[in-house]
This record gives C-alpha cells, sequence and structure tokens, in this order.
C-alpha cells in the first residue's frame, strides 16, 4: 500500500507537461520598441521573427517567408500590449528570446521612461540582458528601416554590433540591468548605445571616432548606425557622447575588459597627416582620492601601451630615438588634452561621472550611512581632477624602416 502512495505522488509531482505549448504555437518577440503615445499611452512596436522564414527546407518554400513580422499598438504598457497584438497574429506572443530594446531619444529624454521601463521588468519573461538602444528617430522608423544585408536573423544583427562595438570601445555595455543598477544606485550616469537610421551632416573634422550614429561617412544598403552613447542620469536622458568621449569613459574606469582599440593622433613632424596606432591601456588606472576637504581632490593615473600601426608621412619614428621621444610626448599631450576636457565636460554639463569612481569613494567611507550622507553625486561636480598619462611605444609592426622615397622617385 505504501509503495502504491508514494508513486501516486511521484506520478503527481513529475506531471509537467499539462501547460506546453508546442514552439509553432509560440510568437517569438525578438525586439521591442518605445515611443510616446498621446496622453498616458505608449507606442510599442514588436518585431516577431518567423522561425522558418529565411531557411531553407527541403521543399524550399520557406525562403518565400520574411524573417520578421513588425507590428505597433498603442497601450497603457508594454506588458499589457503583449495581450494587446494576440487579436492580429495567430501565435501566442512570448518575451523569452527578446534580446533588444529600442527606445526613441524623444521618449528618453521625458519623465515618463522610468517608470515605464521598471514596470515592465515585473515580467518574468523579460530578461535583464536585454541590449538597451536609443534611436535618434522613433523607435519603429528604427527598427522597420534596419535591413541587414549579411545575416538573414534580426536578432543576430544587434548581438553582433552591440559586442563588436564594445570591442571597438564605441559603443557602450549597455543592458537594462545595467541601467537599473545604475539608477536606483543614484551614483552615477549609465552610457546607452546610440544608434539611427537616419544621415546627419558629418562634422568638419574627420577621424574615426569623433562622430555619433548618423554623422559617419560610410555608404551602404543597409544604412544603420551605432556610435557613442547616450547618458542617462536619474532615469532619464541628459545628453549624447562621441564614439571618442565613450572611450574615454572606458579609459577611465577601473573595471573594463581592456581589448586594443585602433585610434589615430596627430603627427608631430607632419601637420597634414595622423598616425594610426594599436592602444591598449597597461593595467588599471591608479586612482587615489582625498575626501575630508570641502573640494575633493581626485589624482588618476592611466598608462598605455601603443603599437604604431601605420605612418603615412614615413617619418623615421622607429630607429630615430629623438623623433620617437618627440612622438611619445605628443600623444601623451594629446590624450591629456583630450581627457580633460571630457571630464570637464561631465562635471559642468552631466554633473554627475560616467567612470565608475564613486566605487573607489565608497572604499573612504566606514559605513554606508557615511558614504550616503557624503552624497557623491553632489560632490564630484565641484571635485579637483590631477590627471597623469604615460605611454609607452611597444611594437612597430611588421616593418622597421619606412622606405626612401627619395630614392624611389630617383
Amino acid at each position: 500500500m505504501k509503495k502504491l502512495i508514494i508513486l501516486i505522488i511521484f506520478m503527481i509531482l513529475l506531471t509537467g507537461c499539462w501547460d506546453r505549448i508546442e514552439l509553432e504555437e509560440q510568437a517569438y518577440i525578438i525586439v521591442i520598441g518605445l515611443d510616446k503615445a498621446k496622453g498616458d499611452n505608449v507606442s510599442v512596436t514588436y518585431e516577431i521573427e518567423n522561425p522558418q522564414g529565411g531557411g531553407g527546407n527541403i521543399t524550399g518554400m520557406s525562403e518565400k517567408e520574411p524573417t520578421s513580422e513588425v507590428v505597433t499598438v498603442i497601450a497603457p504598457d508594454i506588458i499589457s500590449s503583449k495581450n494587446m497584438i494576440s487579436s492580429s497574429i495567430t501565435r501566442r506572443p512570448t518575451f523569452s528570446h527578446t534580446r533588444t530594446l529600442v527606445v526613441s531619444e524623444e521618449l528618453a529624454r521625458s519623465d515618463d521612461f522610468f517608470p515605464l521601463l521598471e514596470s515592465a521588468i515585473r515580467e518574468r519573461e523579460i530578461q535583464r540582458d536585454i541590449f538597451f538602444i536609443v534611436s535618434k528617430e522613433n523607435a519603429r522608423d528604427f527598427i522597420i528601416n534596419n535591413d541587414p544585408q549579411l545575416i538573414t536573423r534580426p536578432h543576430k544583427f544587434y548581438d553582433f554590433i552591440a559586442k563588436r562595438g564594445e570591442e571597438t570601445g564605441s559603443l557602450s555595455k549597455s543592458t537594462i540591468h545595467k541601467f537599473l543598477q545604475l539608477t536606483e544606485g543614484d551614483a552615477g550616469v549609465f552610457l546607452a548605445i546610440y544608434g539611427t537610421t537616419k544621415k546627419s551632416p558629418p562634422p568638419a573634422y574627420g577621424c574615426e571616432d569623433k562622430y555619433v550614429a548618423g554623422q559617419l561617412p560610410i555608404k551602404n544598403d543597409n544604412f544603420i548606425q551605432m556610435m557613442g552613447s547616450a547618458a542617462f542620469k536619474e532615469g532619464k536622458m541628459i545628453g549624447l557622447m562621441t564614439g571618442e568621449e565613450t572611450r574615454i569613459s572606458h579609459f577611465l574606469r577601473p573595471a573594463f575588459k581592456n581589448n586594443s582599440m585602433l585610434a589615430t593622433y596627430p603627427d608631430p613632424l607632419d601637420d597634414n597627416r595622423k598616425i594610426t596606432c594599436l592602444v591598449k591601456r597597461s593595467h588599471e588606472p591608479n586612482i587615489k582620492m582625498d575626501l575630508n576637504t570641502d573640494i575633493p581632490k581626485i589624482d588618476i593615473t592611466v598608462s598605455f601601451e601603443i603599437r604604431l600601426i601605420a605612418i603615412p608621412s614615413m617619418i623615421n619614428y622607429v630607429t630615430n630615438i629623438k623623433n620617437r621621444e618627440l612622438l611619445k610626448k605628443s600623444i601623451e599631450k594629446n590624450l591629456r588634452h583630450k581627457f580633460n576636457k571630457f571630464i570637464e565636460r561631465t562635471q559642468y554639463d552631466f554633473k554627475m561621472e560616467p567612470f565608475a569612481w564613486s566605487l573607489e569613494a565608497r572604499k573612504h567611507f566606514s559605513t554606508t550611512k557615511e558614504y550616503i550622507d557624503y552624497d557623491w553625486m553632489k560632490s564630484y561636480p565641484k571635485a579637483e581632477v590631477n590627471l597623469s598619462i604615460d605611454v609607452t611605444i611597444t611594437d612597430f609592426g611588421k616593418q622597421l624602416r619606412p622606405p626612401d622615397l627619395e630614392s624611389i622617385k630617383d
């Protein structure tokens, strides 16, 4: 009798297929777009992936199907909108495969955005590691205009371009989790990926990273650009950073995955040329703080290892020690000027730092209450920051000596 009772109990506990839903009955939402709507409503756009579209089965019929479908609905919030779209699609919508959130700049700059997003996180299907992108135009236009040429699956495009941007340093690691963490911590600026599918007039200067999305002089069939960052403070977008400023914010962070990044610097012996280098931080910045005075003092030293990649002027910076020392000092001066200029901008424009220096400041207080009473957010804008840059040229590429141009012409 005991065995029978135990068997019945196990049969009840191990029955796990009663609420199953077949894969073909589900609509996988891969991208969510948010735009402002009239009143207290929000315009929610869903890009729903078609598992059979763009692939290739035996009959070849699925190749004719679209890879995704875009649906937009006006709703009070994100969660209620999911049920509303069920009236126009045949499958059950699910957030389990959602990888990207696109928010229009207009909505990101409003006071309605943070409560809207915070309430949506209560939905169990929405994961906190979703990529967070701010679009210059409406999120719906951004999603519709994105037509990847080399990648069939739309969700892979966003995944790959976000990871590639982290490698080059022109984009931040932007997720919903980091956004909520920094906003609720009330101690820093959150940097979201900034993107657009619309062209903008490029600035007068030409460089590899002094742009925001839409300004890069690139021609291709799918005009979508992601460059720079949208800066958030207290859950609201307050400004834009170029790709260069985003890189600087990475270099000044204590904990940052240090990848080698390509960058160009002025040639000290040829005003019309630039030198291309592979830049890598030697180690984490050395940060020292004195928070016992009315004006906080921050001393930071950043060390770089630089590998020369291209020298268009063909000036000998390899075997000529005097030229090499001149180049080293020139790069240090250039970096110091750019870094100081950006630090000043964070103090006067953003009035908060995006470098995660608050983590270092916490070490100077015995209790959490002391740190909260100090109010890092109000103290940083008046801080005195002393920056030191140290550059070591470690490599010169495959060719040691530049070719003798005069001999070639002769």
